[in-house]
């Protein structure tokens, strides 16, 4: 038990890490009963910055940092809007785990196998449902986040070619 709750606590430090952690790109996935969504996303943690395109329309959506207005192929977004569905795994603050007043869950517990950790979710009400959060401990990010009514992943992650990135060349992401 003491050996779980360690590992929680290393979960959860490098999740709230993650202004350190380095630009990248990524095919992030959103699932629910509604079907499959999947948009090419590059995030940029450190400048608070992201860009999703989803893979099938012409809808966009971008912050060009954290006291940046949010734009999308729409419009602008209200202020203070949180980060999109497609980037959240990025913006780990931003996910509905953290056992605040509206979030759906929170930490429970945590394994580790085959260089990922898993953090285990509980509902703060119903007790008996259970979600996830996937980190790829290599990268220090959040890859997948499972419930019972929709699964967030992020997939084929690659560091920022700088030279094509969506914010244009930046020595702020490559700095280790």
């Amino acid at each position: 038990m003491m050996e779980n709750q360690k590992l929680l606590v290393e979960f959860m430090s490098l999740l709230l890490d993650w202004k350190t952690r380095p630009a990248f790109t990524a095919v992030s996935q959103i699932q629910s009963d509604a079907g499959v969504s999947e948009f090419d996303v590059e995030i940029d943690p450190r400048a608070e910055r992201w860009y999703s395109r989803h893979r099938n329309s012409d809808a966009w959506a971008r912050c060009d940092g954290a006291l940046s207005a949010q734009f999308s192929n729409t419009g602008e977004l209200p202020p203070g809007s949180p980060p999109a569905l497609s980037v959240r795994l990025g913006f780990p603050t931003s996910l509905p785990i953290w056992g605040r007043r509206n979030d759906y869950f929170r930490p429970v517990g945590a394994e580790e196998a085959n260089g990922e950790g898993v953090m285990l979710l509980r509902h703060p009400i119903d007790l008996s449902i259970f979600g996830s959060v996937t980190l790829d401990l290599d990268r220090g990010i959040a890859v997948r986040l499972t419930s019972p009514v929709h699964v967030w992943r992020l997939e084929d992650i690659r560091d920022v070619d700088h030279a094509k990135s969506q914010f244009g060349p930046s020595n702020r992401s490559s700095v280790k």
